[in-house]
């Protein structure tokens, strides 16, 4: 096999199948274009969807659309006279009329961390490359025999596999960690709002069947 090749192939699978980072945000410093209003419930808010996509980590937006999940970015803001608390028991998002059902941080990281054991597969990718230097030769004569001596095979074992398993591993694990503590420290649910202030966060949530989301105070 070519070797160029061989290293291309590598290189190819390793690139789709490498683990993916992941940095802590801060849902405030995003653009929240249109807000809808709850008169009723003297409340304000606008989201984003796809929070992964949009901010690069490609690696968890493609699990967040595997597992029918998502991570949507809120603002809310308190248009009454009183301080609003934001607790799980009186919080809810709806779709199409139906409400939609919200994880609580830990449960959603289950969800979309990624596998680091799944990395230790590239253990089994350390090619061998094998060169041959000389050619065969033939010595002796017709009275005490011909004898023929092969070429030399040189094998060489690069550790390839060893090396790229161990890295995706603690590359997965550390974005792991930091997507964990980002989930815990940002979410919405259990903010409270001032009269006439505003709250961001992020709220997680099973994937609607419709991205027009109400949010509610119940």
């Amino acid at each position: 096999m070519n070797y160029r090749f061989l290293l291309f192939l590598i290189a190819a699978v390793y690139l789709s199948s490498c683990a993916g980072t992941y940095q802590a945000s801060n849902p405030g410093s995003f653009n929240y274009k249109t807000v809808q209003v709850n008169e009723e419930q003297k409340i304000s808010y606008a989201y984003i969807f796809d929070i992964f996509e949009k901010r690069g980590f490609h690696k968890y937006a493609r699990k967040e659309k595997h597992k029918g999940v998502n991570m949507v970015a809120v603002k809310i803001t308190n248009n009454s006279e009183q301080t609003i608390d934001l607790t799980p028991d009186h919080f809810s998002v709806a779709s199409t009329g139906m409400q939609t059902l919200l994880y609580a941080p830990d449960e959603f990281y289950k969800i979309i961390r990624q596998q680091k054991g799944f990395y230790f597969f590239w253990l089994i990718g350390n090619p061998t490359f094998t060169t041959t230097s000389g050619g065969g030769t033939i010595t002796g004569n017709s009275y005490t025999g011909y004898y023929y001596t092969p070429p030399t095979t040189h094998v060489y074992g690069i550790p390839l596999g060893t090396g790229l398993a161990f890295l995706n591993f603690f590359i997965a694990k550390h974005a792991n960690k930091v997507l964990k503590a980002d989930l815990k420290q940002n979410q919405l649910i259990g903010k409270s709002v001032e009269p006439g202030g505003s709250a961001y966060g992020y709220i997680y949530m099973q994937k609607p069947p419709d991205r027009n989301i109400t949010i509610s105070l119940k």
